[in-house]
């Protein structure tokens, strides 16, 4: 899937483009040759017209024509054969009669021989041999144009080797139609190359003199499928997963060849002060610096549950109504679902921030984001809120999708769905540090996480999500982090 903005620079999108400006040209450069055949320039465009509009088309005919007496279709579809050749023949007769004026009757390989008897009597050619020569060249152009629709004709490798800056992803610039293993470039540049396998890194690094990857091994790791991750395992008779699935980036960057060429960016300007201060703490072994201020004035203008920058929302005191609930192949949860729905509209009816809000959206973002641990939480958001009446006029600024496919992206309102809360504190892959760094990274302006507090104050709290809990608690003031609860936000509605 190509962006918008993206699409006028994909080879599709050139591809396209050269085609139809070799079309548009087609008629003018060929009769610019009329000299080197000896032919006069209309007789040249007329010819063109001819060959280019009627004999194509009479090409078609026949190629049906001879489809059906064939019978290389059962009987049953030969109407729709039959009724295709007619809607060809009749368009033929009227290109024949309004753009030649042939009034006559005939085959259309009649219709032609006659029109072109007709051109060359009117010029006074006489050369077979020019006009053989002038059908090769409308032949070899079409060619060209045809070709150029074709993906077997190599013009991605072209374009591959012509121009300086050649984008793609690490799969997609593998495929043996762009020609870029045969290719050497100056530099390979790699983004999120902490997510790749070694196969994908090694098709995009293999035509580069100088390679750059650009990544970060604290968030989300290479995604490998179950079995091929189990099988490792048995052969090498190795348990540790975090080894088996590590990534190539960070095993060059720890390298001692990375110590010595890797560098670090250590200024973050995505998130309000507060939130980079919070994931620098729990995720990175050095500090990240600010490189922007606090939020505009106008956030203010918020519910009172969303007055802090960071807020927690505990619903550890609804007891076992705010239970996970197991659904093959994973979890969901109702009662965080509701508190996550009843959030959205609290934000969406605040009228004079939400008027803010848009006015300093662009038309293709989305500024409130809700990442989901799971597929199945996201999914009963996902229905929730297409119930809601007063979502109607909102959807557009909401994003609901999960962790997995949220890295290198960002909202203004982050709402983080943590959706496990069971007796035995089992917190499942909400123990992956790299996952809890993505989800809270994100937010720009206002991080909320939904969840049950209680599962990493009483256990894990060395994991990920017990180390941001810990952090919010320990610096609570109201104003920059605060922990509610989701009881006490429902008893003040009532």
């Amino acid at each position: 899937m190509v962006s918008e903005k993206l699409h006028p620079y994909h080879s599709s999108s050139i591809l396209q483009n050269y085609r139809d400006l070799f079309r548009s040209e087609m008629r003018v450069r060929i009769s610019a040759m009329n000299r080197n055949l000896g032919l006069p320039n209309k007789f040249v465009e007329r010819w063109f017209d001819i060959e280019y509009q009627l004999k194509r088309l009479n090409r078609e005919i026949e190629r049906l024509t001879t489809k059906l007496n064939k019978n290389e279709i059962s009987e049953a579809n030969n109407n729709p054969l039959i009724a295709r050749i007619n809607q060809r023949l009749e368009r033929f007769k009227k290109i024949a009669s309004e753009k030649f004026g042939y009034a006559g009757e005939g085959t259309p390989e009649e219709v032609i021989n006659q029109l072109s008897r007709e051109t060359m009597n009117q010029f006074g050619v006489t050369s077979l041999d020019a006009v053989s020569r002038l059908e090769q060249v409308i032949a070899m152009s079409q060619e060209w144009v045809d070709r150029l629709g074709t993906l077997r004709g190599n013009f991605e490798e072209f374009l591959a080797k012509t121009r300086s800056l050649v984008c793609g992803t690490c799969v997609g610039l593998g495929r043996s139609q762009f020609g870029v293993a045969k290719n050497r470039y100056d530099w390979v540049i790699v983004d999120e190359a902490a997510r790749a396998t070694p196969g994908e890194l090694a098709i995009a690094i293999q035509s580069g003199r100088r390679v750059l990857l650009v990544g970060d091994h604290r968030q989300l790791p290479p995604l490998y499928p179950e079995p091929v991750v189990r099988k490792i395992s048995i052969e090498l008779n190795y348990s540790d997963r975090a080894v088996l699935t590590r990534s190539d980036f960070e095993r060059a960057f720890e390298s001692d060849y990375g110590k010595q060429v890797g560098a670090t960016l250590r200024t973050q300007y995505r998130m309000a002060p507060p939130i980079g201060e919070m994931v620098s703490a729990c995720f990175y072994p050095k500090p990240l610096e600010p490189g922007r201020g606090n939020p505009e004035p106008w956030f203010n203008q918020l519910p009172k549950r969303l007055s802090s920058i960071i807020t927690w929302v505990d619903t550890s005191d609804a007891g076992g109504e705010s239970y996970e609930r197991a659904k093959h192949p994973g979890f969901d949860n109702p009662y965080e679902a509701r508190e996550i729905i009843d959030t959205l509209r609290s934000i969406c009816i605040a009228e004079s921030f939400i008027k803010y809000l848009i006015d300093e959206t662009s038309d293709e973002e989305k500024p409130i984001g809700v990442i989901c641990m799971y597929a199945n939480q996201e999914r009963l958001l996902q229905r929730l809120l297409s119930e809601q009446d007063w979502a109607t006029g909102y959807r557009h600024l909401i994003k609901i999708d999960t962790v997995d496919s949220y890295q290198g992206k960002e909202n203004r309102i982050i709402i983080v769905a943590t959706t496990r809360n069971n007796n035995q504190c089992i917190q499942g892959f909400l123990s992956s540090s790299e996952r809890i760094n993505v989800a809270i990274s994100r937010a720009m302006d206002r991080l909320v996480i939904i969840g049950a507090a209680r599962m990493w104050r009483e256990r894990h709290q060395t994991s990920a999500l017990g180390r941001v809990l810990n952090h919010i608690e320990t610096h609570r003031d109201g104003n920059n982090f605060n922990l509610v609860q989701a009881l006490a936000i429902e008893e003040g509605q009532k």
